[in-house]
């Protein structure tokens, strides 16, 4: 075999690979560049390419704490997150997520789990902002009646699960990520069922869980449960 034909036979098994693995071939394989000044629609990394985030009319980039989080994703999975107010820490996860599903073939036909307090506006606008984020680059498929809590990109599903109905998060398949948003503020009777019900696919799956809040009234809790353990799975990080 001379080397024309061995480049493409190699073009080929990549073609082929993407087809079978369900990989965006658009995508840009790498998540942040590092460098603010490039233009949105950029293809040098996932965050150029669907937009940097935006926050009072103003172009953000990835800042160094949310650097440092991405750097932890590489060797932590399941992270605990106790922040002050806009951040933007759920939306970096969401991002990551997005990244993942088009990206990475483990996720093929995987689920994303949010899990949100009860009835919450603020995660259906969550969940529409993220499919905005993608705009016309990704087809985005919607299930009728449920659009504004779940979409699928890429055969992974994005899903919201409110707390008081936290058994719809058992019994996945293929769960990558469980982000827990604003933890403190469940109702103290749901925060126990919730860790139970997203720690049981610890023993069978290679996910990433992710407890993220503000603080709450008072010191108690799930989130306060774990700050407190001394030998806790979950990698602790004050913002």
């Amino acid at each position: 075999m001379n080397l024309k034909q061995y480049l493409t036979l190699s073009k080929a098994r990549e073609a082929l690979d993407g087809i079978n693995l369900g990989i965006d071939s658009d995508c840009p394989k790498i998540f942040w560049c590092g460098e603010y000044n490039k233009p949105d629609d950029s293809i040098c990394c996932f965050n150029h390419w669907v937009g940097l985030p935006e926050r009072w009319n103003k172009r953000h980039p990835l800042y160094r704490y949310q650097e440092e989080i991405l750097e932890l994703l590489k060797t932590k999975r399941y992270l605990w997150i106790l922040k002050a107010p806009k951040l933007g820490i759920t939306e970096l996860f969401l991002r990551f997520s997005l990244w993942k599903a088009l990206t990475d073939p483990l996720w093929k036909d995987g689920q994303v789990a949010i899990i949100v307090a009860t009835k919450s506006d603020e995660a259906e606008t969550l969940i529409e902002r993220t499919k905005q984020m993608l705009g016309n680059k990704v087809k985005i498929e919607n299930d009728g009646h449920q659009n504004k809590r779940e979409f699928k990109v890429n055969t992974v599903l994005f899903k919201i699960h409110s707390a008081d109905n936290i058994d719809s998060v058992r019994s996945k398949t293929n769960m990558r990520m469980i982000i827990i948003d604003e933890a403190a503020f469940f109702r103290m009777i749901e925060q126990s069922r919730v860790r139970e019900a997203v720690e049981h696919y610890i023993a069978a799956s290679d996910l990433y869980i992710v407890f993220i809040s503000t603080a709450g009234e008072s010191p108690e809790g799930v989130m306060y449960e774990i700050q407190e353990e001394e030998n806790s799975i979950y990698h602790k990080i004050f913002l």
